[in-house]
């Protein structure tokens, strides 16, 4: 999936169906001087149980950002992260 027509300096992340839990949270694409580069992001908790995100930005790998996650499934999720 791409996002041709990201304003600069924006990004565009989607749950990411895990395969294995150190796969990343969300997924997504952002536009840094006009190039599309591909985003991942984890949801961690620290020492003090407080949620923060942790995340990386890639060159884009085509086809590697995948949608259709139900809000069902996002529930799902959040309950298993207890959130």
């Amino acid at each position: 999936m791409a996002f041709e027509n990201l304003k600069e300096g924006s990004f565009v992340a989607f749950r990411n169906v895990k395969q294995k839990d150190t796969h990343p949270d969300f997924r997504g694409e952002i536009n840094i001087n006009g190039e599309i580069k591909e985003i991942v992001i984890w949801l961690k908790i620290d020492r003090n149980e407080d949620q923060f995100l942790s995340g990386s930005i890639n060159p884009r790998k085509v086809g590697t950002i995948k949608s259709g996650i139900s809000t069902r499934d996002l529930s799902e999720i959040d309950e298993a992260k207890g959130i």
